[in-house]
């Protein structure tokens, strides 16, 4: 951002791009408004859960170490594909897209990718999920407040946001 109030994309920044910028105290985001909709541009934003894309949720194992993907062994045990780790209790991950009503952008549609540390606050997950499903009609209403994440696409009223994984970023109202 400029003095003029301009905003400039930030494209590729890694989490350790994040922390340097923090530690500069240079501005990362801006709260999503109209004029903030810039593909690769960095905003905050706070919304009401009003829909979750069904079709692309899903749920898989991952190893509790390196989040990797695990595969069944014999006598109920998973090996991690990335760090070998072999263990009787992987955790649950969940991809998550969801629909927000922002009261200052009424007229538009607004999906957010959610980051695994956000769905965790929002949803009880566990190893049962992967059979039983999830109860994502428990999403609907709850309130998501993120600080960072990153405008990937606008087209006419619609724009897709994926939240940012940052260990600062997240705040979830019930």
């Amino acid at each position: 951002i400029d003095d003029q109030q301009t905003i400039h994309p930030i494209i590729s920044l890694s989490g350790s791009d994040f922390r340097i910028l923090i530690e500069f105290g240079i501005p990362y985001s801006q709260p999503l408004s109209e004029k903030s909709m810039i593909t690769d541009t960095l905003v905050s934003l706070t919304g009401k859960i009003i829909g979750v894309d069904e079709r692309n949720a899903f749920i898989w194992l991952t190893c509790t170490l390196c989040e990797s993907n695990v595969e069944s062994v014999p006598h109920n045990r998973y090996w991690c594909e990335g760090c070998g780790n072999t263990t009787h209790n992987p955790q649950a991950s969940v991809q998550l897209i969801v629909s927000l009503s922002i009261s200052e952008l009424p007229h538009w549609n607004i999906k957010l990718e959610l980051e695994q540390r956000t769905i965790s606050q929002l949803l009880p997950i566990s190893i049962n999920c992967i059979a039983q499903g999830l109860n994502v009609s428990s999403l609907i209403g709850q309130i998501v407040s993120l600080k960072t994440c990153l405008v990937k696409e606008i087209e006419h009223n619609e724009v897709c946001l994926k939240e940012v994984n940052t260990d600062w970023n997240s705040q979830v109202n019930n």
